[in-house]
């Protein structure tokens, strides 16, 4: 009877440490979701910035005679957009890979509790049949 309930906790202990790996998963997809979130709004705030640099950039240019097709003015404008855009997509690819990594982590989580629960059974089997050989 303690062989039964021997292997009877190693298939327990295997679906449990299954059940473990799938909530840790899920929970780390959800971190995923979250942090593309947070680089999307990351991303917002530096277009904002780099709006209102040009529209700075704009405020001084006037207010020191240069016209708009000056240039100088239409380099400075140039260099501020692929600026801000470097900057907005720079947010966007640092969001994305973090949430990417995280999401391999949490593939990695799933895969070791279907591992472990394989390991259960193997193991609970492994005593049966030890016990059969034995008093078979």
């Amino acid at each position: 009877m303690a062989k039964l309930a021997v292997i009877v906790g190693q298939i327990r202990a295997g679906n449990a440490a299954k059940k473990a790996g799938d909530i840790e998963a899920r929970e780390l997809r959800k971190r995923a979701g979250v942090r593309r979130a947070v680089g999307h709004r990351e991303a917002a705030e530096e277009q904002r910035n780099a709006e209102l640099a040009y529209s700075r950039a704009l405020s001084i240019a006037a207010a020191s005679g240069a016209g708009v097709s000056d240039p100088t003015v239409v380099k400075l404008f140039a260099d501020l957009q692929a600026e801000g855009d470097f900057r907005v997509l720079s947010r966007l690819f640092v969001a994305e890979d973090e949430a990417q990594g995280i999401e391999y982590r949490s593939e990695v989580a799933q895969r070791e509790g279907r591992a472990r629960r394989r390991l259960g059974q193997f193991s609970a089997l492994s005593t049966a049949v030890s016990f059969a050989e034995k008093y078979g």
